[in-house]
């Protein structure tokens, strides 16, 4: 394997787990495949953490984030966990983007979780890909849909506004609209 700028690889686990910053290349396919761990109240399944990727950045204009780019097949089962953590300072805003895993071969999913993909991050126990909790900033995480089976792809997390808030911003729009068009038909 081989990484750019200061990723490091922590072993000793039973897949070597990325732990720092920058991009994982990885060539020839990439499988995770751990027996897993003692089932706990909050990890009820036993999974372990195969990846801890952090977002960076306290602005739209100097965001990144860690990834995986895979050349080749990548595989995951269910005892497979994936966890997303922000830097210390980091501010979560509506737009943000991230492609956190991709890959050019076959996508396997073997009882792997992704969890609903639209979700704030509070209630992430019972999948095995964990983002951190935005429920307080009135906004949610947006998650690209992974198909098992198909070639080539990515995972990618994008922060939106909560779309009750949308709504609200919506009607408030209208209400503007209509109340102009009353005054200029008066």
């Amino acid at each position: 394997m081989r990484s750019n700028t200061s990723t490091r690889f922590k072993c000793g686990c039973p897949v070597a787990a990325i732990v720092g910053r920058g991009t994982l290349n990885v060539g020839n396919g990439l499988t995770f495949n751990p027996v897993g761990g003692t089932p706990t109240v909050d990890n009820p399944t036993g999974a372990v953490t195969i990846a801890s990727l952090f977002i960076h950045g306290t602005s739209l204009a100097n965001q990144t984030g860690d990834r995986i780019h895979i050349t080749g097949d990548l595989s995951l089962n269910s005892k497979s966990n994936i966890v997303v953590t922000f830097d210390d300072g980091f501010i979560a805003t509506a737009g943000q983007s991230w492609t956190l895993i991709d890959w050019t071969g076959v996508l396997t999913l073997i009882g792997w979780n992704l969890g609903l993909l639209q979700r704030d991050g509070s209630g992430d126990a019972g999948s095995n890909f964990d983002l951190p909790d935005i429920a307080s900033s009135g906004l949610y995480w947006e998650i690209s849909a992974l198909q098992d089976g198909t070639t080539g792809g990515a995972l990618v997390a994008s922060i939106a506004p909560e779309p009750s808030r949308m709504l609200l911003l919506a009607a408030g729009a209208a209400a503007v609209m209509f109340r102009r068009r009353r005054r200029t038909a008066a």
